[in-house]
């Protein structure tokens, strides 16, 4: 910005002086977008406040502390008055200022975590579940409550704290020192004799034994602890294929069964049964979607109603993504990567693959289902708007790309799709928001890595020539 003096009364001189922009500047400038703006102050006593724009209905990562001697980062108090880690998303709903809070080093204590096998851990405050990173650090004294998150295929086999174990899903830990902290997953077993099995301890197992088989295998565990997930495995003789598959107690009445793909079945033990008797009360997140989450459906939403009552909402789970597996069949996943089965009516005839989005390697799996993730983070849906998506290797210019095609005609191609990856997403849809109705049925958005000495990291630019 230059300013100069001007008039008829003006010095018989100019001079200009020039203002840097700040990211908040350039934000207050576009006329095309409307933003939020967050205000950091950090507290240190050298760090200037720093105000940062989120476009309205976006999501942010908040900033990074600055350094203060004999002091640790606690972390970030929102207007809300929740506690953000460095790094952490938010999502502002209007102008926001985040305070740095920071303790004595004699008073701080870290929570270093980890986990093993396919799970999460979470924070829980309120009753509202929170990101949390090994590594935060709390005051003497806080009480900390951890949550034990486990994926699809996977049950909870307890925690380890300082060497001790526990059961319980959610634990709460005090910091009266340094804590590390270890929640263990297993996978659901689908191996093992078919013998009988017992119960003892203070977890109840039901045996699990293997009835009459014509022309063919069952396989399973030989018992399984209430409430959990129990993979069987049917294997039909040369010549045959699988009929049917019934599981009866003992009690009498059938369980509840689901077929998983090529003779794989997942039973549930017990399913409601397992909360019966249970007070609503204390009821965790996890036990109520083991009892309702399966290869189709998984658990939406709960609504504990006083002083017996259980409202629960399921969402179906989508075919999205595959892989070849050894069998010759296929692996199937939905939107957020979990494994699951694949209806009848979704399958193609020609060659039995499932209709899914994208047919993926194994090294490039992890990767593309993040890119969908920031695509559909950015745009609100996926499935609704692409069509396909394909991976590709220019051998020339040694780059790799990946090409969603929506239903509309526009494609959008991100080469280098390994760098970048989350930004270059927001920069193809900043420059999606700003194209013609008509732009968006044809040509292509591009989102490029800029070579070294180019202003900028990478960039996204739209051409309607694609493919000419």
């Amino acid at each position: 910005v230059q300013v100069a003096a001007q008039g008829e009364n003006a010095p018989g001189y100019s001079q200009s002086v020039s203002y840097p922009l700040t990211e908040a500047d350039r934000a207050k400038l576009d006329t095309q977008k409307e933003y939020y703006y967050i205000t950091y102050r950090y507290m240190d006593g050298t760090t200037k406040d720093k105000t940062v724009p989120v476009e309205k209905g976006q999501t942010g990562e908040t900033e990074a502390p600055g350094q203060r001697e004999g002091y640790t980062f606690l972390g970030w108090r929102g207007d809300n008055d929740r506690l953000y880690s460095a790094g952490s998303e938010v999502t502002p709903e209007a102008d926001m200022v985040m305070t740095a809070e920071w303790g004595a080093d004699s008073t701080v204590y870290t929570l270093t975590i980890s986990v093993t096998g396919g799970g999460s851990v979470v924070r829980v405050e309120d009753g509202q579940e929170y990101d949390i990173a090994s590594g935060t650090g709390f005051l003497e004294g806080d009480q900390v409550v951890l949550r034990a998150k486990r994926a699809t295929g996977y049950r909870f086999a307890g925690w380890t704290v300082d060497g001790e174990s526990f059961d319980e899903e959610e634990i709460t830990v005090t910091m009266d020192d340094n804590v590390t902290v270890k929640a263990t997953f297993r996978r659901i077993s689908s191996g093992g004799a078919p013998s009988g099995g017992s119960s003892g301890g203070s977890v109840t197992t039901y045996a699990i034994a293997v009835g009459s088989v014509e022309n063919g295998t069952v396989e399973c565990i030989s018992k399984e602890a209430k409430g959990n997930e129990v993979l069987v495995t049917l294997t039909p003789d040369e010549g045959y294929e699988v009929g049917s598959l019934q599981v009866v107690k003992d009690s009498g009445g059938e369980v509840s069964v689901t077929k998983r793909g090529d003779g794989e079945y997942e039973q549930t033990v017990d399913n409601f049964e397992g909360l019966r008797g249970k007070n609503l009360l204390f009821l965790s997140d996890g036990e109520i979607a083991a009892c309702v989450s399966g290869d189709i459906l998984t658990l939406e939403s709960y609504d504990k109603v006083y002083p017996c009552t259980l409202n629960i909402v399921v969402k179906e789970r989508l075919e999205q993504y595959c892989r070849a597996n050894s069998s010759g069949g296929y692996d199937v996943y939905d939107s957020q990567g979990r494994p699951m089965g694949s209806r009848s009516e979704n399958i193609n005839p020609a060659d039995d693959s499932p209709n899914v989005l994208l047919v993926a390697d194994d090294d490039e799996l992890a990767l593309v289902l993040q890119m969908c993730g920031y695509f559909a983070d950015n745009f609100g849906s996926i499935r609704n708007l692409v069509e396909s998506v394909t991976t590709g290797y220019d051998a020339i210019l040694s780059n790799s790309s990946l090409t969603f095609r929506l239903y509309s005609g526009l494609q959008i191609v991100i080469y280098d799709y390994e760098e970048y990856s989350a930004q270059k997403i927001s920069a193809v849809y900043n420059e999606y928001c700003t194209l013609s109705e008509s732009e968006k049925l044809r040509g292509a958005i591009c989102a490029v890595t800029l070579s070294a000495g180019t202003s900028g990291e990478y960039a996204a630019y739209y051409t309607d020539n694609w493919g000419d």
